[in-house]
């Protein structure tokens, strides 16, 4: 019989073509006949419209993404993987999902602190499915995904990253409106960036080869890698995910790390949307490593709305050919794996504001949009009113089964986390994991009750503030994150996280409630004490 992880494994590794089916009139797959393109031309959204391409390059596709519609808000996401597509996929999978169920505590508000909540709930997630799935995925400990997210709710954006993803605005210049200028939104998170550098560098003044040139002129961390933030990478975030395996020399470190040298907390940053904005292209680095800022949106000004995303991506592989002396034409021919050594995979969302639609929410289909795989209804639907619904674990899953519900009982619950699990995930049911505490019994924190992990959410192990709180993730506790436990994770339980655990999940360290907070705490769940400890392990 497979286990939840190998259930996973399958779920991320099936081709990108046995997996897409046509998406309502919605998506195409290998658009203008190359291989490994998928593209919607034009879509609607609550504040005006979209455009939405990807293209392969890699043997096995590493960007994943997705936009979200709702009726008075919208997500987009370019999860840009590197090193294999397992956590891109993860990202995707989660963070959208964690984003809700944090929204959905505050009664339908979104901030700058939920969505940086977002992203440290992913980061723990991760860290527990990477654990549980070393033996399936021996390089898992290496793989990491630079995420670029951008909402735009109540006229209001925001724009979070990790990475070297970008997002760059069109904004009409105030003295002559037909003119549009370029206005980056993100700060790339590379070592080719001198303040990157800078910044590592007093982060470890003790290591003279935090930051290393090699023979190509270019700058990386630890001689490896080029950005310095990400979800993943956990070799470079503690010695606990040290890679001796042989196979994998290039991770090997001559040394063990004793603090993290990649961060994986976003820069967020929000401002009011303004009238003189246009509209904002979301794209990977592939884009980026061949069209400036401003050369992109001229293109976006200067070109029709339908097909725009896709007509960015070509112009970026015309570019990308003739710095090899090749043509478009011909490249076009290359298979997956050749491609990459002429360009990277990209992917580009180009999100036009209509300011007439700003001013109030349009009336659009809530949908999931995700490149390669048919549409689905967002899950924005959860946050409607401030909706509190008492179990409906909604908010845990993608529409698409879900996947692994982190934060109710531990990582085990496969394609069982969706609208009708009781209480699994629910944004205020007691007993799931507290307030959609991150990882009810530690599912996936540092040192704080991960699954078989030691010091697993016991009353007195480090990171575990609710050391006096009964059924506080303690490793003992009925189904306190253990797949194996009834009520823990277990798709027939009734209460994830043991039901006799009130609030089970205080311990589960960073990324419960308030999670870049050392003191935050579980908003409305009994008995979670400590849900922004760190335990000293990833920040």
């Amino acid at each position: 019989m497979y286990d939840w992880v190998e259930r996973i494994v399958q779920r991320i590794w099936q081709p990108l073509s046995n997996r897409y089916a046509r998406m309502h009139g919605r998506g195409r797959a290998n658009g203008d006949g190359y291989e490994g393109q998928w593209s919607t031309d034009l879509e609607q959204h609550a504040f005006g419209e979209y455009s939405f391409a990807v293209i392969q390059a890699n043997q096995a596709m590493e960007d994943f993404s997705q936009v979200e519609v709702g009726h008075n808000a919208t997500f987009v996401g370019v999860y840009d993987g590197h090193g294999g597509r397992e956590a891109a996929w993860f990202v995707r999978e989660h963070l959208f999902n964690n984003l809700i169920r944090f929204a959905q505590e505050r009664e339908g508000l979104i901030s700058e602190q939920i969505l940086r909540n977002a992203f440290t709930e992913t980061e723990q997630g991760f860290i527990y499915f990477a654990r549980e799935a070393l033996k399936h995925i021996p390089n898992i400990y290496s793989i990491g995904s630079c995420c670029l997210v951008g909402i735009i709710w109540n006229r209001r954006l925001f724009v979070a990253n990790l990475g070297d993803s970008r997002a760059v605005l069109g904004r009409a210049n105030p003295r002559n409106l037909s003119k549009v200028i370029a206005q980056p939104l993100t700060n790339d998170h590379n070592a080719s960036m001198m303040e990157v550098r800078r910044d590592l560098q007093l982060d470890h003044p003790e290591d003279p080869n935090i930051v290393v040139r090699d023979e190509h002129g270019v700058w990386r961390v630890k001689g490896i890698i080029q950005i310095s933030r990400s979800i993943g990478d956990l070799y470079l975030k503690s010695s606990e995910f040290d890679i001796d395996d042989p196979n994998f020399p290039r991770f090997r470190l001559t040394e063990p790390i004793n603090k993290p040298v990649l961060r994986s907390d976003p820069t967020v940053q929000s401002r009011d949307i303004e009238t003189t904005d246009r509209f904002i292209v979301f794209a990977s680095d592939g884009l980026w490593d061949n069209l400036s800022d401003q050369k992109a949106i001229d293109i976006v000004q200067k070109n029709p709305r339908s097909g725009i995303a896709k007509r960015l991506i070509k112009k970026a592989l015309e570019v990308a050919a003739k710095k090899q002396g090749r043509k478009y034409k011909a490249i076009r021919k290359f298979e997956m794996g050749r491609r990459r050594t002429v360009h990277d995979d990209i992917t580009v969302v180009v999100l036009y504001i209509d300011h007439h639609l700003v001013a109030r929410s349009a009336l659009v289909t809530e949908v999931s949009m995700k490149a390669f795989e048919d549409s689905t209804e967002s899950q924005f639907k959860y946050i409607h009113g401030g909706a509190s619904t008492s179990g409906t674990g909604g908010a845990s899953t993608s529409g698409t089964g879900g996947a692994i519900t982190f934060g109710a009982g531990g990582a085990s619950t496969f394609g069982a986390g969706g609208a009708s699990s009781s209480g699994a995930g629910g944004a205020r049911s007691s007993g799931a994991g507290g307030a959609s505490s991150s990882g009810a019994g530690g599912a996936g924190s540092l040192g704080a009750g991960g699954a078989g992990s030691s010091g697993a959410g016991g009353a007195g192990s480090s990171g575990a503030d609710g050391a006096g709180s009964s059924g506080a993730g303690g490793a003992s506790s009925s189904g306190a994150g253990d797949p194996s436990d009834s009520g823990a994770g277990d798709p027939s339980g009734s209460g994830a996280g043991g039901p006799s655990d009130s609030g089970a999940g205080g311990a589960s360290g960073l990324g419960s409630r308030g999670a870049s907070s050392s003191s935050s705490s579980s908003a409305s769940s009994s008995g979670v004490v400590g849900g922004g400890a760190n335990g000293g392990v990833i920040s």
